[in-house]
């Protein structure tokens, strides 16, 4: 949005036919015949959403209803994510479709913004870094608990929490106070508002790209840190290869977090903002559904696999007999409930992974229960 949108309130109805900007040589502005642009972000929370609601259930049942382990910091932690991300996502796909959104600057005209639609975009980037934040919190958490005794790797991830923090609340407030309102609340208010943050160059976008960069960094700390500490672990290979896919599953963030880093510098030197905007929105959601996923790999991929151990069970597949058997053992027992953890491990590293993917022993019983 550019500065022509600091209009009077009594003057809106006269332009509300105008377009935000005038159209690049050799493009026509065409309000009327104007093609939506802003379908990826729908596709993106299309895919992502059922993903990580069926993931998330996965990991409650399985610690909450199966393990009976549930009440640490990293199971609340994910909860709050889970649920904050999901509304995000949600505001996303409301907000691309809100009517002003979603187009070319020059097919938007003034009479386009109305002032839910403006409240939306006023919001909405606040809201996301706070929650991008509370997603980058429940996986801190989740390698605290994790590799709770190795006191480097904790004191690591202490930093990560509190140096990540002021970075996000810093972007949500400058954004909240310096696109919002001005002399009022009306339209004509708002409008002046993110006329005066969303232009490129100005102060909200150039430490929007450097919020982006920041992104990128923490992202990669999230992904690089617990690298060691999987490292020393004794384990056999096929359990390490699992263990490592769980968290280099983060690197899908920190390449959607370069893409984001891309266009919010684009969003920095060109004037189609709203456009850009679409692909930022698209690679956040997917950012979020990687963060949200994340914890819940280990033990989603346990309780099935405890379902399918179940269904063998019942149907004579395996010996019925009343055992103790360990999700994540492939369907083997273990006597008298034993873990398969780590042989040799120097620092409680069969607690460790036992933490990540749930090797912990699940009575299941037969037919003849």
């Amino acid at each position: 949005m550019d500065g022509s949108l600091d209009i009077p309130e009594s003057l809106l109805p006269l332009v509300a036919n105008f377009p935000l900007m005038q159209p690049p040589p050799g493009v026509k502005s065409d309000p009327r015949n104007r093609k939506f642009q802003g379908q990826p972000v729908l596709i993106s929370a299309t895919i992502c959403f059922p993903i990580i609601v069926i993931f998330g259930l996965l990991r409650v049942y399985g610690k909450h209803q199966l393990l009976k382990k549930w009440g640490a910091l990293d199971d609340y932690a994910f909860v709050v994510s889970f649920i904050t991300g999901v509304a995000v996502m949600a505001m996303n796909i409301s907000f691309t479709y809100s009517g002003a959104f979603g187009y070319h600057m020059w097919d938007i005209t003034v009479g386009d913004l109305t002032k839910s639609a403006l409240m939306q975009s006023l919001i909405l980037p606040s809201l996301t870094a706070l929650v991008l934040w509370i997603i980058k919190f429940s996986l801190f958490c989740l390698i605290l608990n994790s590799f709770r005794p190795v006191t480097w790797l904790r004191r690591l991830c202490y930093v990560g929490i509190v140096g990540t923090l002021p970075v996000h609340i810093a972007g949500a407030i400058i954004y909240a106070v310096g696109c919002g309102p001005r002399g009022g609340y009306g339209r004509a208010s708002l409008m002046a508002g993110l006329a005066r943050c969303r232009g490129p160059g100005g102060l909200v976008m150039t430490y929007n790209v450097a919020q982006g960069a920041f992104h990128v960094f923490s992202d990669f700390y999230l992904l690089l840190i617990p690298i060691p500490a999987i490292l020393k672990l004794h384990l056999p290979r096929r359990k390490k290869i699992g263990v490592f896919l769980i968290f280099f599953s983060g690197f899908a963030a920190c390449v959607m977090s370069i893409v984001a880093l891309i266009y919010r510098i684009r969003c920095f030197k060109e004037a189609d903002t709203i456009y850009l905007q679409i692909f930022v929105l698209t690679v956040t959601n997917i950012e979020m559904a990687v963060g949200i996923a994340i914890p819940c790999m280990g033990p989603a991929a346990k309780t099935v696999q405890h379902f399918y151990t179940t269904i063998k069970l019942k149907y004579g597949l395996i010996d019925s007999e009343k055992e103790s058997v360990t999700i994540g053992s492939g369907g083997v027992r273990q006597p008298n409930g034993a873990s398969p953890g780590a042989n040799g491990a120097t620092y409680g590293q069969s607690e460790a992974i036992n933490r990540i993917t749930m090797d912990w022993p699940v009575r299941l019983h037969g037919p003849d229960s």
